[in-house]
């Protein structure tokens, strides 16, 4: 198995990526959670507003129970009022229990289209 990496990235408006690479095991998850409230104290300290993508393309596998962390960070992120999302995980073959796990949380099939979504350049509008 491959060793849990961690990255994030910063785009405008505020939205925060946590790309997620290798196995992701309960003691990964709880790394993952920590980065994730560490990530939600910056929007609160930094930005008027913004968001919070956590992307599973390239997670190779699953523990049992990892998934069950990821509700943690959804709980955190909605007391902020950060919205949270999930991508890189629909489409997947992926036991039952997981997949209705992570059909909880509000998702993109990709990255490039949940940064589309979410990202709003400077001076240009939103509607």
């Amino acid at each position: 198995m491959e060793a849990l990496q961690l990255a994030v990235e910063v785009h405008g408006g505020g939205c925060r990526l946590i790309r997620v690479r290798g196995a992701l095991t309960r003691r990964g998850a709880a790394r993952l959670l920590r980065l994730v409230d560490s990530q939600l104290a910056v929007v609160d300290a930094v930005e008027s507003s913004g968001s919070l993508v956590i992307d599973l393309e390239a997670v190779g596998h699953y523990e049992p129970g990892a998934l069950e962390c990821l509700r943690h960070a959804h709980h955190a992120a909605d007391r902020r009022g950060t919205p949270l999302f999930l991508t890189g995980w629909v489409g997947r073959p992926l036991p039952q229990r997981m997949q209705a796990i992570l059909q909880e949380f509000p998702s993109f099939s990709t990255v490039e289209r949940a940064l589309a979504d979410l990202v709003v350049e400077p001076g240009v509008p939103a509607f």
